[in-house]
């Protein structure tokens, strides 16, 4: 899901070295949709669509370095099908007689099947101000998810499936409705699953601003684009042999490279609660930099009517929002310069004790001597 891997801290004086563990749960919201074109002289219309809209509780760990004023972060998530929600919608437009007539129309749950997201990150900070600090951030990002669409309806309106076999919109009362019963055949027909695997790979590029709020409490803003983004997918319907029953895999499979394709912004808020533990809150918006349809080409397979196609127009869109709350754990935190001011303050107090202890034996000897004189006196 792209999760972010930055972190807002608590502006403090650090030591030189510093480990922070950071167990979290986030709530994501993404949107995947998928564009497949007609070819040539019509490849600016829409055959499909596919749109993904997934939400779900991941949950992870982070593990943040830092020596002096550099940071080095390393975070995993995951989630599963139980803290996860979706809708999936595919739509066709199968008339090219009239491209806008959207003739099918289907609708089901999408499930989870895997989610693994992984992020790399490092920053260093520049003190603008006592209570501002503007850090440079570099990261990569690696991520999968598979889903699948179950427990679907649909509302057919191409001329396979009309009653008159002529082209309808979906919602005609021509077009075919699924489920339904035969009562002819006593079978019940249902439409069969799709299937959805993404992998991608990112690297970024931004800017982070602190702001220091009181001694315990700290926000943060960060700015970023992917300055280089590969993604690759398979998108799979299944289809059933009429004769064997069998269900048969049609793939598109699909991979492009873009650059500078999609800006991110983010907010934290940061609460210390002691020196060892803090409270972070995180939320990310990303989402596509220009609205442009950006094509690639694709390779669409069946397995069951052994054909192949290349070079079919296709474009993704992929929007997303993260929420998340954390709790770090300061594991490591080194304070030389707290050490040798500690180490400092011991020697000053030690000389005045000294000092003070030389003063008092020096006026009890003088007592002494002031009453033995006039004792013999």
């Amino acid at each position: 899901m792209g999760i972010t891997g930055l972190h807002g801290q608590v502006i403090k004086k650090t030591g030189s070295f510093s480990l922070t563990v950071e167990p979290a749960l986030t709530f994501a919201s993404e949107k995947i949709t998928e564009n497949i074109y007609y070819s040539a002289p019509n490849e600016d219309k829409k055959i499909s669509m596919l749109e993904w809209e997934n939400r779900m509780l991941m949950y992870g760990i982070s593990v943040l370095s830092q020596y002096k004023k550099t940071k080095l972060n390393f975070s995993i998530f995951t989630s599963n099908d139980f803290l996860h929600r979706g809708i999936m919608t595919d739509s066709d437009w199968d008339n090219m007689d009239n491209f806008e007539m959207k003739t099918n129309l289907s609708k089901g749950d999408s499930t989870l099947n895997s989610c693994l997201d992984m992020n790399l990150s490092f920053q260093f900070d520049f003190n603008a101000a006592e209570t501002v600090k503007i850090s440079p951030v570099i990261s990569v990002s690696h991520n999968k998810n598979s889903f699948s669409r179950k427990n679907a309806e649909g509302w057919y309106g191409s001329k396979n499936y009309t009653t008159d076999g002529q082209y309808h919109w979906w919602y005609d009362n021509e077009a075919a409705k699924y489920p339904y019963y035969n009562e002819t055949t006593g079978k019940r027909y249902s439409l069969a699953p799709i299937d959805l695997y993404t992998t991608d790979f990112a690297a970024e590029a931004g800017i982070k601003t602190f702001f220091k709020i009181t001694d315990k409490t700290a926000l943060a803003f960060y700015a970023g684009t992917t300055v280089f983004t590969y993604f690759y997918g398979i998108d799979t319907h299944w289809t059933q042999d009429g004769s064997t029953k069998e269900l048969y895999p049609m793939r598109y499979k699909y991979e492009y490279y873009n650059f500078f394709e999609k800006v991110n912004a983010s907010i934290f808020m940061n609460i210390q609660l002691t020196d060892i533990f803090e409270v972070a809150t995180d939320l990310c918006i990303n989402t596509t930099a220009n609205k442009i349809k950006k094509k690639t080409k694709g390779t669409f397979t069946s397995d069951l009517d052994k054909f192949y196609t290349s070079n079919q127009d296709f474009s993704i869109f992929k929007e997303s929002l993260y929420i998340k709350i954390a709790l770090k754990i300061n594991v490591i935190q080194k304070k030389e310069a707290a050490d040798s001011t500690a180490s400092k303050n011991i020697i000053e107090n030690y000389s005045s004790i000294t000092s003070e202890a030389s003063t008092k034996l020096l006026l009890f000897q003088l007592a002494t001597k002031v009453e033995s004189f006039f004792t013999i006196a």
